[in-house]
């Protein structure tokens, strides 16, 4: 893979930093307690042995899958990269309703915790596909002359 050329739009940038900040904050609220993430991972995976640093290496793992388009798209100007946070953002919030019943009871004290991510992300994806973000990606695809001379 090729680095990208050139300066980045401000939109990938800002994008990018959201992303990062989505990723740091999910990684600093499983790391504050680690008792409840592991909890929370038997929930989720019962048929795992779940010790604490057993949850804290997901909690990790799941930060490192987080940077991957992070990577993909600030680096090397990837479209899947760009397609792939679109996919997800869009799952996400279709899976935001289904959340939110599931607090019904506690909405008021999760309403902004289980929101503020959700719109982060549609502001990451919309900057994604601003015309000037198009741009640099489609310069980023061209082919270069002298690897085949």
């Amino acid at each position: 893979m090729r680095i990208a050329k050139g300066p980045r739009p401000w939109s990938i940038r800002i994008s990018c930093a959201l992303l990062l900040l989505l990723a740091c904050w999910t990684l600093w609220i499983h790391l504050r307690d680690t008792r409840t993430l592991q909890g929370l991972r038997i929930e989720q995976f019962p048929q795992v042995p779940w010790s604490e640093d057993f949850a804290i290496v997901s909690a990790f793992t799941e930060f490192t899958i987080a940077l991957i388009p992070i990577v993909l798209i600030a680096i090397y100007a990837k479209r899947f990269a760009r397609v792939l946070v679109s996919v997800f953002t869009v799952i996400k919030v279709a899976l935001i309703g289904m959340t939110l019943w599931s607090y019904y009871e506690q909405i008021g004290r999760f309403f902004a915790e289980l929101l503020w991510e959700p719109a982060l992300l549609l502001l990451c994806v919309a900057l994604l596909y601003l015309p000037s973000a198009s741009r640099w990606f489609k310069g980023q695809d061209a082919l270069d002359e002298t690897v085949f001379q």
